[in-house]
């Protein structure tokens, strides 16, 4: 991984410690093992703790935050720029894709000491049919089906 990337990542779980969230995206699909090559990372989150989190990370905020209805993710969203790695929180109101229970979505991977709250590779799979995005639908497919 990217050593901004990993910078990023560490600094921000540390400054939401406490709050409710998950990794999504290409960084949770990395972070559960799966060879793919993050540019960025998503976080999926309520609207509420949204709110929380843009007081924490508020001095790397790069844009204000907004109301997505595009391409079905009805949430609010906001990005900021970390370690020079682009990091965007969804504030799940009715995505279409993502569902809004994050607690039972949660699998918890372990990178470089910290503990870090991803969605699991089965909601992923749900998500990304959903979005139509069978080529990741197919990565994870086929890294769950692979013989140890």
């Amino acid at each position: 991984m990217d050593i901004n990337l990993k910078k990023a990542l560490r600094m921000t779980i540390l400054k939401l410690e406490g709050l409710e969230y998950l990794v999504i995206g290409s960084m949770s699909l990395y972070l559960h093992g799966i060879n793919v090559s993050p540019r960025y990372i998503d976080f999926l989150t309520t609207p509420e703790i949204l709110v929380e989190i843009f007081v924490r990370l508020k001095e790397y905020q790069t844009k204000e935050v907004y109301f997505d209805k595009t391409e079905g993710r009805n949430s609010w969203r906001t990005f900021f720029n970390i370690e020079s790695i682009e990091v965007e929180v969804l504030g799940n109101v009715d995505n279409l894709a993502w569902s809004k229970n994050i607690s039972g979505n949660k699998v918890v991977v372990e990178c470089d000491g910290i503990f870090i709250p991803c969605v699991s590779l089965e909601a992923s799979i749900i998500a990304y049919e959903k979005m139509l995005r069978l080529k990741k639908v197919g990565l994870i497919k086929n890294f769950l089906n692979k013989p140890c």
